[in-house]
């Protein structure tokens, strides 16, 4: 058993100390539901177990609100049930409940972020910083990422080149190519990609 030491709520989102050091982060909602109190015992684990029936329901409304706006990551649902004070617990119930309704799939999401991205000038480092910004694991970046061929990459950076050209073309040869590979590497293409579409670039112009 253990005791409540404080109850201590923070814009809606309530932090519950225990005698023991044990915390727990819930809604405000929850607490005036089970009417907490500080100096009241509690057994830690039923209480938590208590919570999380208690949440799934809204937990898994509120998910699903957030995926209506947008197509989202499992880590983005998470931060954002997390950050409403929902349980750890609760919110992988949610997930997996989520997962197994095929309304989250870090796989296809991954996959349809290198489709777009390869279409809006931008290199697979770029996109990889992406993905993992989104909480997609490396695995399955790198899966997603195969899509994206060395000549498919060589091609999207000489059209982003010649859209840059017009920024630059003012500028002495040497400083031109200069300029377009930093400006090239800035956007994630790797430098055999760059080579290659700032070769092609400079054949056009001969």
């Amino acid at each position: 058993m253990a005791i409540i030491s404080s109850i201590l709520p923070v814009r809606g989102i309530v932090y519950i100390e225990f005698d023991d050091g044990r915390r727990l982060c819930v809604r405000k909602k929850d607490v005036s539901a089970l009417s907490l109190a500080s100096g009241s015992e509690y057994d830690y684990e039923a209480l938590k177990s208590v919570l999380c029936r208690a949440q799934l329901g809204d937990a898994y409304e509120s998910a699903l609100s957030s995926l209506d706006v947008c197509a989202r990551t499992e880590k983005q649902i998470r931060d954002k049930l997390k950050a409403k004070g929902y349980l750890n617990d609760t919110i992988s119930a949610v997930c997996e409940r989520l997962k197994q309704a095929r309304l989250i799939d870090d796989k296809d999401y991954a996959a349809r972020v290198v489709q777009a991205s390869a279409l809006s000038g931008r290199g697979k480092y770029a996109v990889k910083r992406k993905l993992i910004s989104k909480g997609i694991s490396a695995c399955d970046a790198e899966d997603a990422l195969e899509t994206l061929t060395d000549e498919a990459q060589a091609e999207s950076a000489y059209n982003e080149a010649r859209r840059l050209l017009r920024k630059y073309e003012s500028l002495l040869p040497r400083d031109l190519k200069n300029k377009l590979s930093q400006a090239l590497a800035r956007r994630g293409y790797s430098w055999d990609s760059i080579e290659a579409a700032l070769g092609r670039l400079i054949s056009d112009q001969d």
